[in-house]
Order: structure tokens, then C-alpha cells, then sequence
């Protein structure tokens, strides 16, 4: 039984150092930035547009698995913008899959439908959502003070190309 297996299956040997390591890195960043003006917006990576999917869906599409989807797409977003390097969304699908996360899922919503959530991101500034793109696989850019805004046809671009194969 692999890790992936090991932890789907809830088994104590692996769930509890996941949880432990989970729990040090988490802490570790929220103690370095307190009350979320910096370095704490790591945190948020997929959440943006995660959390757009999941309330396009009408919340049947669980927080977790949208926001695994929503890594692979940012992760996708910053390699169509140039921050991120490329074949790290494919790299963050390969993770996740043994988890039966990141790969596709069906959805029953358009572009426009997925779009209209993200100005309502806790992220968004004056309705712009921000994303939190990576340089590469475990490593956020620090550019733009580790969220930014990304073009909107940018955007648009992912979320189409991602919904023409949900």
C-alpha cells in the first residue's frame, strides 16, 4: 500500500505525521504573517479559483476538490502568464491524482457563470481578483507581494479551455 492509498484509507501510520507536518507549515507561515498582508496569502493558492468552481457548482463540488482543481488551473494560469514554469500544472495533476484530485471533473456551468464569483474573493481588490501563482511546484512568487492580478483574457482563457474538457 502506497502513501496515497495509506492516507485514502485513513490509516493512523500515515495520517497522523501528514496531519503533524501539515499543521508545523501551516503554523509556521500564519506566525510569520499574522494578520494575512504577505507572505499568509500562500495559503490561499487554488482558492481563487477553486473557490469560483465551487460556488458554480452550487456548492455540490466539495471545498477541497475545488480548490485541487483550482491549483491546477492558477498553476496553468501562471505558466500562460509567465511566471510559472512550465510543466508545473502538469506536475501538481500528477500529485494529486492519486488522491482522485486535479484531474477533470464534469460541471455544469459556463465561463461567465465560473468568472462572475471571483470578484467576491476575500483576495479581490476593488473587484479584481488576485491570484497567488507559483514559480514553480512548492515555491510562490514573492512578485507583487505574493498575490497579483492577472489579465482577465487570461483568465478567461483557463477557465474556457478547462470547461471545454469538464
Amino acid at each position: 500500500m502506497d502513501d496515497a492509498e495509506e492516507l485514502l484509507a485513513g490509516e493512523a501510520v500515515a495520517v497522523a505525521p501528514a496531519v503533524l507536518r501539515s499543521v508545523e507549515l501551516k503554523a509556521e507561515v500564519v506566525s510569520r504573517d499574522e494578520r494575512e498582508g504577505g507572505l499568509r496569502q500562500i495559503l490561499n493558492f487554488g482558492h481563487t479559483l477553486g473557490h469560483a468552481l465551487e460556488a458554480a457548482s452550487g456548492y455540490t463540488l466539495g471545498h477541497g476538490t475545488a480548490v485541487a482543481h483550482g491549483m491546477v488551473l492558477e498553476a496553468e494560469l501562471g505558466e500562460l502568464v509567465g511566471v510559472t514554469a512550465p510543466g508545473t500544472r502538469a506536475e501538481l495533476e500528477a500529485a494529486l491524482a492519486p488522491f482522485g484530485l486535479g484531474g477533470r471533473v464534469e460541471l455544469d456551468a459556463t465561463a461567465d457563470q465560473v468568472l462572475s464569483y471571483l470578484g467576491a474573493d476575500k483576495k479581490a481588490r476593488a473587484g479584481r481578483p488576485r491570484f497567488v501563482l507559483l514559480e514553480e511546484a512548492g515555491r510562490a512568487s514573492p512578485d507583487h507581494g505574493w498575490s497579483r492580478e492577472v489579465d482577465p483574457a487570461a483568465v478567461r482563457e483557463v477557465v474556457e479551455q478547462a470547461l471545454s474538457f469538464l
